[in-house]
């Protein structure tokens, strides 16, 4: 964020009927206090911190109870020359944030003039919670917003035991116009799913009083739409919540919306027009999924407020919520001695999220008070928001070695997040320190492989996947049985965590598609895959007869799907393969149940895996390589017929180069007479190559056809033909070039090649029936000898030329 300091000079310069921005500090320059400003006492507890609390952008002021005192603390702002104000009003606005801990105090913003006594313009007096993160405005009026030296601050008063912090931001100072309205933000999420209202705020920068506007919200240039709003009464400094009358509910993608304001007050244009208009890049996911809302806290066996809220409230919520939720306790090394269990990743963690003091927690990446009703709330807050990807995995423990195995299915794009595995232990006993408590719940062992985590790039429908492992007898791991695995997924810049997940223990069953996986064969086989040999729970063996007990397969709205199954010998591999194939564009749903490792004697957990099949290729589409009706066409032309996808005869039989001339027929159009032709059929089935075995007549019309074929899907074509009419007699080949001689043919490890003689150089090129070029010589002599002992069997030309005359001959090689 850019930093504006205050404007003396400009304010002197330019006339003040326009709004000017006098202030505006964000704590950018990353020192307390900024450049300009003072503390008047207890300077310790101001400090700037990376962190977002406010709702602005960090980094950002903040106020900590830490070191205590009892007295008042003020930042106090540079003084400001306001002698040019004409408007005779102030705007003075400001995000923040408070933490509460319990207890009376007073937090607020006061003003004064020529450094005389200060004078309260705005207050929290003896708070009995949090304030969630806010805007405040204040319409400031009188001498003071005249005066040649005027300064504000923000102050706190009490002691300070009672408060945890208070975070402060986007301090503005600002001589309004008359007739201004900004569009002050777009509330939309930036990454959605299915219907959404656009929303947001306008604000009040003008002393004219807002009583009616219009809003218009667009998709990239799609269509404007309008919702009007009256009867309003909007003052200077007031923010207006708007809620557009249509929905957005675009198709997956990337988009850029613009909101904007026309017809304020039935007026054309405010003084500023300049602020009617805002814009933001959204993403619509694919889809979405329940979002797991993640815990981090900070705390200490020292710390005997960590101990009043673990054991008050803290513990018994998280058992409550334990199916809603994901939770990391991260073990400080102080106060005092601090924690035994403290480890250096905790301390990172602590680093990154600016903790200064325990407990300290915090959900979403978002900072909490440690207070019952606000942690309830918010929480069931953050399980209204989707989230738009799903994380699932397995850990498996054998004796001190940990080993991990996740994926993530993102639904939207992620680029360059970060991906932490979390090895925690579900409680323990043997980092008891002086606060009373006695055991310690979700303590963090290891972030793997660090705790900066994995910088991953996430693409939509494109499944990731992860593996880690670890010893952890350089932990202080109590029981091994006892550990768990927490993955989450975050926003290492804005800390916005999109999803959180506990791994299962125990191995698990593998598929040969992913999950979710699209653009699936319908006759796809799906392999259920296990490390080692497996057998019912009861131990019973699992055969070809029995192994249907095991699944469930059906469409994603219910529907079964007969299967048929198979068991490899070495008991490793089930598969399932359906008795029809299935349906384009559907999406199937396999469920496998429990088994038992027969080498581990440990149950294997089930699961299921959905996938959707693909589109259907359609009727194959035909294509010739010369346009009906060609006409100069060469007398030895070679002709290659295309298809957008394999193709056989028509009752499903493979084409093979013997068949070819069942579905090829080549003759003349006027008298019928057949052409007599070789062709080949390319590997992919996708191109056919025609070569007449004589020259073609000219000034002559044929006609090419081919006869019905199937595609991938069993649809089959009708008839395609072209005709053509062959070039005039001055294209025939040299008669001093027609007696070249070439042989063997078929030839399979050498072909000779004799010309006559002739004036001038002349060149021998070789090209395979795909065009490809796999020789190309100047002839010195009079006969050439050609190593084909490498060349792969089929039918080549040879061309012989010498720049006036040519002679095409086609050769075969066979072995």
């Amino acid at each position: 964020m850019k930093k504006f300091t205050f404007l003396f000079a400009l304010l002197l310069a330019v006339s003040m009927s326009f709004g000017q921005i006098v202030l505006h500090e964000d704590f950018g320059g990353g020192q307390m206090p900024p450049d300009g400003w003072s503390i008047s006492a207890f300077a310790t507890n101001w400090s700037v911190q990376s962190t977002a609390n406010a709702g602005g952008v960090g980094p950002e002021a903040r106020f900590n109870w830490s070191p205590q005192f009892s007295g008042s603390s003020n930042l106090i702002s540079p003084s400001l020359d306001l002698s040019g104000n004409d408007s005779g009003v102030l705007l003075l606005s400001f995000k923040h944030m408070l933490d509460h801990f319990g207890g009376p105090y007073t937090l607020g913003v006061a003003a004064r003039t020529n450094g005389g006594a200060w004078n309260t313009v705005w207050q929290i007096l003896n708070p009995t919670g949090n304030v969630p993160a806010q805007e405040v405005s204040i319409d400031l009026d009188g001498d003071m917003v005249t005066s040649d030296d005027f300064q504000f601050s923000f102050f706190f008063s009490g002691n300070s035991y009672n408060i945890n912090f208070w975070y402060i931001d986007d301090v503005l100072v600002m001589i309004p116009q008359e007739f201004d309205l900004a569009v002050n933000s777009i509330d939309v999420p930036d990454l959605i799913a299915g219907s959404t209202v656009v929303e947001g705020t306008v604000l009040n920068l003008g002393t004219d009083v807002i009583e009616s506007f219009d809003l218009h919200w667009q998709l990239d240039d799609g269509d404007v739409h309008t919702t009007s709003f009256s009867g309003l009464s909007i003052e200077l400094g007031e923010q207006f919540h708007f809620e557009a009358d249509d929905f957005m509910d675009p198709d997956s993608g990337t988009y850029e919306l613009h909101v904007f304001i026309s017809n304020v007050n039935g007026e054309t244009e405010d003084n500023n027009p300049d602020n009617d208009s805002l814009s933001k890049t959204i993403s619509v996911a694919f889809d979405s999924v329940a979002r797991r809302p993640l815990f981090e806290m900070f705390t200490s066996s020292t710390c005997p407020p960590c101990a009043t809220f673990n054991n008050g409230f803290f513990n018994n919520f998280a058992y409550n919520n334990a199916d809603d939720m994901s939770l990391i306790k991260y073990q400080m090394n102080w106060p005092g001695a601090g924690d035994p269990y403290f480890t250096p990743e905790g301390g990172i963690r602590r680093t990154y999220y600016g903790v200064s003091g325990v407990p300290n927690l915090f959900l979403e990446g978002n900072q909490l008070a440690t207070s019952g009703a606000v942690v309830t709330n918010a929480l069931q807050q953050a399980l209204q928001v989707p989230s738009f990807m799903a994380i699932e995995g397995f850990y498996d423990i054998d004796g001190d070695m940990i080993s991990i195995d996740g994926s993530i299915m993102p639904f939207a794009d992620f680029p360059q997040s970060r991906l932490h595995v979390v090895i925690i232990e579900s409680v323990t006993y043997g980092n008891t320190g002086t606060n009373g408590e006695t055991e310690f719940h979700h303590v963090m062992h290891k972030m793997m492989p660090n705790a900066q985590g994995t910088v991953v790039t996430l693409s939509a429908l494109e499944e990731y996947t992860f593996s880690f492992s670890h010893d952890m007898s350089t932990t202080n791991v109590e029981e091994m049985e006892d550990l768990m695995v927490v993955v989450f997924v975050q926003n290492h810049g804005t800390k916005e965590i999109y999803q959180s997940a506990y791994l299962t223990s125990g191995k698990f069953v593998s598929f040969n598609i992913a999950n979710g996986e699209t653009d699936v064969e319908p006759d796809v086989t799906i392999e259920a895959i296990y490390d080692e040999p497996v057998t019912f729970l009861d131990g019973s063996e699992i055969t070809n007869d029995n192994a249907h007990e095991l699944f469930v397969f059906e469409t994603e709205s219910g529907d079964a799907v007969p299967f048929s199954v198979f068991v490899t010998e070495d008991n490793k591999i089930i598969g399932i393969q359906p008795d029809n194939m299935l349906d384009f564009l559907t999406t199937y749903v396999i469920h496998i149940e429990d088994v038992l490792g027969a080498d581990t004697d440990k149950t294997i957990g089930g699961g299921s895996v959905s996938f959707t099949t693909r589109d259907t290729y359609g009727t194959p589409v035909i294509t010739f390589d010369l346009d009906d009706g060609a006409i100069e066409i060469p007398l030895d032309q070679t002709f290659v017929i295309t298809s957008n996808q394999p193709v056989w005869h028509a009752d499903g039989s493979d084409i093979t180069h013997g068949t070819l001339p069942d579905i090829i027929h080549f003759h003349t159009q006027a008298g019928g007479e057949a052409v007599p032709f070789d062709a080949e059929i390319n590997e992919d089935h996708t191109e056919i190559h025609i070569m007449p075995l004589e020259m073609l007549v000219h000034n002559t019309t044929y006609v090419l056809e081919l006869q019905p074929v199937m595609g991938i899907d069993g649809q089959v074509t009708d008839p395609e033909s072209i005709h053509f009419t062959t070039e005039d007699q001055t294209a025939v080949s040299s008669p001093d070039l027609s007696e070249v001689n070439i042989y063997p043919n078929p030839a399979s490890s050498a072909l000779f090649v004799e010309i006559p003689a002739i004036e001038g150089p002349a060149m021998l090129r070789v090209s395979d029936m795909a065009g490809n070029r796999v020789l190309e010589m100047v002839l010195q002599d009079t006969q050439v000898r050609i190593d084909v002992s490498v060349w792969k069997d089929g039918i080549y030309l040879v061309e012989v030329f010498n720049g006036k005359q040519k002679e095409i001959r086609r050769v075969s090689i066979v072995r």
